[in-house]
């Protein structure tokens, strides 16, 4: 007998297959009961490929059909009606039902026995009935010792009241009554049980670890399984699967328990691969998506499954049949674990894209917890659907509220939206703004985990929506923490760059009379915030939580954010040094030139990274080429080994890969070496269009440069603004006493933060112009150059 599943789509509702013998000739399909249908008629129907009055009388077969959901079973919960085929061979236990009708009864009529004794038949058992002695007998699918009832033990029964230890004890003292259905419901039960316990109190599991009795059970419990696969349909393949990994994946002492040197991991889900890839024509859309979610929470990306399952999911001629569940879990499972198989990612988008009110699952059915995980899969693995992101994201903006949205789930929405951005350029900025809306408006953010911080920020920071209440919300949040333990490197590295992204964006460049377009409070909490989180790595013990990445890219935000904190700088400096061998090139050029930038001449970390910078030139892309020239001229280290024929001849092979900044660092470095140090410098052809390109930035004009060439000229000085040779743009050119002097005044952004501490760029323009246009250089901080227009 099969019983109905709205999520069948290999088997048909209430189908029958036939199988190699009597005792396999129906598989079950099984999910829970609604009492609520319309008519057992449409619940239930009778496809099979062999009806049961076609068996024989020495064929007979017996199924338990049973479920605690049912709403109509009598007061004991467990007694059983029989029921059995005009021909008496087969009969039938099913939980009673006041709900059944005609057309089952017709199907099936009551044979008036009562119920076995220890009422404790399992669902989907197979039980023979000796019709010429009238009695019956248990016997597992599969089983070929076949025992009379009331002469050795049934299946044993296992509930939600059982501790752990207790469901371990009962199924090993009932090894050899274990069917398949039993095995699943033990490993369901106990990983269930177990994760309870662990919440409540991890000491609690400890005891199992502690007895070696518990685990030489749990072991032969597990061997036990592992030898029964075979036996096993495909509900009860996958929901044991599913739970062991459960418990293997996330519970460090279970797999002390189970697993060993002769038995690893990879094996035991290698013979579970085996016993799935056997039978997976008789899986529906549940079942693949446990086996994959199982094979997902191992951690165990084996392809040959993957693909098949792919390929069988792809052949199919639509998806409906798959519910939001199945959907979703699915892609999740191969995006974790970074299986990309674009023909499956392809049938889930245009099944999803198609879908309308009229769908048997639509849209609207899936939860937020579907929908976020199903977008960070296809962002994950890199297949940005224009209609599957544009379909979800309308949706979810058509939503009126985000109320029962987690934290988790609308930062994997932006994550996802965000990533994907960086191929499409859509942005939907209309998602952003109602997600940030909605976090803004919330009483507290205490229910928002440390990732979920970091993920928001570096998401709107990536796609260029800088939503200042929200980042002043979660930036103010972050500030007011005693400590900031919980937040992982990756997550305070992801922070910092947004948050500097933020303040390029908002604050740098100086308006006609020479003030910051920004806000006081804005500005307080950008410095607040990155103090905090300063002081937090440098009073960490170590930075070996820290990757070599990490640590360059801290440095960058700080600097792109005009932060100078010392004490983090020389403890990020120190630990680079003695991690040197870990960083790529890519790194190496981002932490000099934050360095340099912040002016933290560091000399013995500029000369670590230069055996790895020559050892590795043809790996470095152009713009770290010019990156770390430039890093190098500001902090004075010279590097002949590095700048040699091999290096000129690899800028004019990349020479048209370089934009206007980094071609003004290589006319810096230019002048560095040529100038500085007496030695050749760049190709002519490279070095004449890099000078141009520098002057020609050098030449902007700002209504805060004319006023103070009309400050200087009421002063009696002549004036007059000018590029001078080396390429440099002065304020203003006078002659005092037949002498030329050059006159620069420093905005606020020649210096670092709120200090009177030069940037490094500023450092290195007053160090060349002396060095290669011979004048002298006068330069006046902005503050001294507002109180004497105030005395004028």
């Amino acid at each position: 007998v099969a019983w109905y599943t709205s999520e069948s789509s290999h088997i048909e509702e209430g189908e029958i297959e036939e199988g190699p013998n009597i005792e396999s000739c129906m598989r079950i399909k099984t999910d829970d009961v609604e009492t609520d249908d319309e008519d057992l008629s449409a619940r239930y129907k009778h496809a099979g490929k062999r009806s049961l009055e076609q068996a024989t009388p020495g064929e007979s077969a017996f199924v338990a059909w049973y479920t605690s959901e049912s709403a109509s079973l009598n007061e004991t919960s467990r007694t059983l009606q029989y029921y059995s085929c005009p021909d008496e061979s087969h009969t039938v236990a099913s939980g009673h039902n006041k709900r059944r009708n005609e057309d089952m009864m017709g199907q099936y009529t009551i044979a008036g026995r009562p119920s076995p004794d220890d009422s404790s038949i399992e669902e989907g058992e197979i039980i023979e009935k000796d019709v010429a002695q009238n009695r019956s007998h248990s016997v597992a699918p599969g089983n070929n010792n076949k025992r009379r009832r009331g002469q050795q033990k049934s299946p044993p029964q296992f509930d939600n009241g059982q501790s752990a230890c207790e469901l371990i004890q009962v199924a090993y003292d009932n090894l050899n009554q274990l069917t398949a259905s039993c095995v699943a419901a033990f490993w369901n039960k106990l990983s269930r049980q177990i994760l309870k316990q662990l919440v409540r109190s991890r000491n609690q599991f400890e005891s199992v670890q502690n007895h070696s009795i518990m685990k030489t059970r749990l072991t032969g419990l597990f061997d036990h399984t592992l030898n029964r696969l075979g036996s096993f349909n495909a509900k009860n393949l996958t929901c044991t699967i599913y739970s062991i990994s459960k418990m293997l994946g996330s519970l460090r002492k279970i797999q002390l328990l189970l697993l060993d040197d002769k038995r690893p991991k990879y094996d035991i889900f290698q013979s579970f691969a085996v016993a799935a890839l056997a039978r997976l024509d008789q899986f529906n859309p549940q079942d693949f998506s446990n086996l994959v979610l199982a094979f997902k929470n191992a951690d165990i990306p084996h392809q040959g499954l993957f693909d098949e399952v792919a390929e069988i999911i792809g052949n199919r001629r639509d998806l409906h049949s798959f519910g939001p569940q199945a959907l979703s879990n699915t892609v999740w499972a191969y995006a974790s674990l970074q299986i990309h198989n674009q023909g499956l990612f392809d049938k889930v988008a245009n099944h999803i894209a198609s879908l309308d009110s009229f769908s048997r699952f639509p849209l609207g059915k899936f939860s937020s917890q579907e929908l976020s995980i199903t977008l960070w899969a296809f962002a994950k693995v890199g297949v940005h659907d224009h209609s599957l992101f544009e379909k979800v994201g309308t949706h979810i903006e058509k939503l009126g509220s985000l109320d029962y949205w987690a934290p988790q789930e609308l930062s994997n929405v932006v994550w996802a939206y965000a990533t994907a951005s960086i191929t499409n350029n859509q942005s939907n900025e209309g998602l952003f703004e109602k997600i940030a809306n909605h976090i803004v408006g919330l009483r507290s953010l205490a229910s928002f985990a440390p990732q979920s911080f970091s993920i928001i920020l570096w998401s709107y920071a990536k796609v260029g929506i800088l939503h200042l209440p929200l980042f002043n919300r979660m930036m103010d949040y972050i500030i007011g923490l005693d400590k900031l333990d919980a937040f992982c490197p990756l997550s305070i590295s992801s922070i910092t760059w947004a948050c500097k992204k933020k303040y390029k964006t908002e604050y740098e460049g100086e308006s006609c009379d020479g003030k910051l377009h920004e806000d006081s409070k804005q500005k307080h909490l950008h410095t607040m915030l990155f103090q905090k989180i300063a002081q937090h790595i440098v009073e960490m013990d170590s930075f070996d939580r820290f990757e070599a990445r990490h640590l360059s890219e801290i440095a960058a935000s700080y600097a792109g954010a005009h932060i100078r904190h010392l004490d983090l700088f020389r403890g990020l400096g120190l630990a680079s040094v003695q991690r040197r061998n870990e960083f790529v090139p890519r790194s190496i050029a981002s932490i000099l030139h934050a360095f340099a930038s912040m002016n933290v001449i560091e000399k013995d970390l500029f000369q670590a990274f230069l055996p790895t910078l020559v050892e590795n030139l043809d790996a470095l892309k152009f713009l770290d080429l010019a990156s770390i020239a430039w890093s190098l001229a500001v902090a004075d280290v010279d590097a002949p080994s590095l700048f040699d024929q091999h290096f000129l001849d690899k800028c004019v092979e990349q020479e048209s890969e370089l934009d206007e900044a980094h071609l003004s660092q290589l006319h810096q470095w230019h002048l560095w070496q040529s100038r500085e140090k007496n030695r050749g410098g760049l190709h002519k052809g490279l070095r004449e269009r890099c000078h141009k390109v520098f002057v020609e930035r050098a030449r902007t004009e700002s209504r805060y440069q004319r006023s103070i060439l009309m400050t200087l000229t009421s002063m009696g000085l002549e004036s007059k603004e000018t590029v001078l040779d080396s390429g440099y743009g002065v304020d203003a050119l006078v002659v005092i006493n037949g002498k030329a002097v050059s006159i620069e005044v420093d905005g606020k952004f020649h210096f670092i933060g709120e200090t009177d501490s030069p940037l490094g760029n500023t450092i290195l323009k007053r160090r060349q112009i002396a060095a290669v246009d011979g004048i002298e250089h006068i330069f006046v901080t902005h503050w001294n150059w507002t109180k004497l227009c105030f005395l004028r």
